[in-house]
């Protein structure tokens, strides 16, 4: 027996150092490739630059905070001003979640009356005082709810997003048990970004040119936009890697058919990236019609195979169902004033790389005629598809988007960045390469190369990325100032008011109100001195009147005249003793 013992022994040993061998290998056989070299160097100064901008991050958006709470808040996606839950979620928790769960839906089932106890505390809920435990108990995870992903997977069911971002987010947000960081979605964030900037290199390998790819690489890494989509904390890194990735492996697909491994990789990355969001579903329903008709003799298998992840994504998350064809995000809930949509969609691209709205459009039509004549030199054959899938899923996404996004915002279109980059690089790459004169090849090469220089420095110089929110932290030292005191919120409590959960997390108690709700004051118990915050697009003037009546003051300081972009507003102190 201990010869068997100290054989197996061996063996495990064996096999460990037979794996550090080949590891060894592959990474000495990795660096010995100048490229790879220049590539991993070029990684590290684009994640240097993006954590010195996460650095200059001061505040978040409404979307961003929701990131945190609907991750980490088991009682409800939002920050509600009158509980820890809305009527829906009580009355989950008082008639489904309490004992034997599969007993009462079945009850629930057949006594829909209970449900209309919904409609009554959602009547009688009104504002009271929130403790700053209350706020960070929505931003942060609880030791009893480290790595518990049913509240995560049911407060997106009642949103209109997938829930793989939120799980990412409860998981990194467990090891910061008890604390808020805007480090945590970064964290997140920064791997999606290194792994798009790792297969933007790639898919240029896949055309042997490497060098063009660490061009490509800084052309994206460095842009206005790829720093913004690191900053904003949401989904949109993530999806914009599970698209380049998706792109990547359907390139091959085009090469070398639909073997076992590229379709095994292809089924990860389709849910992957449908679990992130569902706009996802746009690139690879263009790619699908692509490879659809590239696919001759295999077209079955194709539709089947796609069908069978269809069919896989709605059992792994059957909520998607209502999110996308009944919600008010759903396909159905098309937008008007198609062509200003589609115009600002456009130049919201060129802003992304810090381009002149003139310039753009004059390069646009200028990549537009290049595009349809390298096309149409193209003919038909293997090269067609691969190029057809880098720039039509780009340019019927645009279109689309146009009609259905919600909301005017260029977060849609962050995902296309590196598309965009990679298919003009390897264009302008083909037409130099035409150019006969090597002098003249050479010196168009060199031109081009300065030309992204002198962009991207310019757009770093005089351009500042989106989501830093820069004069928030002056919002925070007054909280900190005042942090033994009540803080009356007075604004649109219905969802933007979670944009200020950093300063619920640090005043004594806060009580979010919006105007229609200030008699309430007469009924809670304030003290004598409190911080009250009015948002500017109130009539101020007569809010804080209301503030003085309903609380018996007359006195009050204005402590900060609030300007930071998305939270105007003015805080003043108010005192019956100042």
């Amino acid at each position: 027996m201990k010869c068997k013992k100290k054989m197996h022994s061996n063996n495990k040993r064996g096999k460990k150092e037979n794996h550090m061998k080949k590891f060894l290998k592959h990474f000495l056989k990795f660096f010995k490739n100048k490229t790879n070299i220049i590539l991993s160097v070029v990684i590290v100064v684009l994640t240097i630059t993006m954590l010195f901008y996460e650095t200059q991050k001061e505040g978040f958006n409404e979307d961003e905070m929701f990131s945190y709470g609907s991750s980490n808040y088991k009682y409800d996606n939002l920050y509600q001003p009158y509980g820890p839950a809305d009527g829906m979620n009580t009355v989950i928790f008082k008639y489904v979640l309490d004992g034997n769960w599969f007993a009462n839906i079945v009850y629930c089932l057949f006594h829909s009356d209970v449900f209309y106890y919904l409609w009554d505390v959602e009547e009688d809920t009104n504002p009271i005082w929130k403790t700053k435990e209350d706020a960070m108990e929505y931003l942060t995870i609880q030791p009893e709810d480290i790595f518990d992903f049913a509240p995560v997977i049911w407060n997106q069911s009642r949103d209109v997003h997938p829930p793989l971002f939120y799980i990412l987010v409860h998981i990194v947000s467990s090891f910061f048990l008890g604390q808020f960081s805007k480090y945590i979605i970064f964290i997140i964030n920064i791997v999606f970004y290194i792994l798009t900037c790792i297969y933007i290199f790639k898919i240029f390998k896949l055309y042997k040119k490497e060098k063009l790819g660490i061009v490509a690489v800084l052309l994206y890494g460095l842009s206005i936009g790829a720093i913004s989509t690191v900053m904003f904390q949401r989904m949109y890194m993530m999806m914009t890697f599970f698209v380049l990735w998706y792109t990547y492996i359907c390139i091959k697909i085009v090469r070398h058919g639909m073997i076992k491994k590229l379709m095994t990789e292809l089924s990860i990355a389709t849910i992957l990236g449908f679990l992130t969001q569902y706009y996802f579903c746009l690139f690879a329903a263009v790619i699908f019609a692509i490879l659809f008709i590239h696919l001759k003799g295999k077209r079955k298998t194709w539709i089947w195979e796609n069908v069978k992840l269809a069919i896989l994504g709605v059992a792994i998350f059957p909520a998607c169902i209502y999110h996308i064809f009944f919600s008010y995000r759903g396909i159905t809930r098309l937008q008007e004033n198609y062509f200003e949509r589609l115009k600002f969609y456009v130049e919201e691209m060129f802003r992304e790389f810090s381009i002149n709205s003139t310039i753009g459009y004059i390069l646009l039509g200028v990549i537009a005629i290049l595009l349809i004549i390298y096309f149409i030199k193209l003919g038909k054959n293997k090269r067609t598809s691969e190029y057809a899938i880098l720039a039509f899923p780009v340019i019927i996404y645009y279109l689309i988007i146009s009609k259905t996004a919600p909301y005017l915002e260029q977060r849609y279109i962050l995902p296309t960045l590196p598309l965009i980059v990679i298919g003009v690089v390897l264009l302008a790459s083909y037409y130099i390469s035409k150019i006969s004169k090597k002098k003249i090849r050479l010196a168009v090469n060199v031109i081009a190369i300065f030309a992204i220089i002198i962009l991207q420095t310019y757009g770093l110089i005089t351009k500042e990325p989106d989501y830093l929110y820069k004069g928030y932290k002056k919002y925070i030292e007054l909280a900190k100032e005042y942090q033994d005191y009540q803080f009356v919120y007075v604004g649109i409590n219905g969802y933007n008011h979670i944009k200020n959960m950093p300063e619920f997390a640090i005043y004594k108690e806060s009580l979010i109100l919006n105007e229609t709700q200030l008699e309430l004051l007469k009924e809670r118990d304030i003290e004598d001195t409190f911080i009250v915050g009015i948002k500017l697009y109130l009539n101020v003037d007569e809010v804080l009147k209301e503030v003085l009546e309903y609380t018996g003051t007359n006195n009050y300081e204005l402590v900060l005249e609030g300007r930071a972009r998305g939270f105007d507003a003015n805080y003043y102190l108010v005192s019956k003793n100042l």
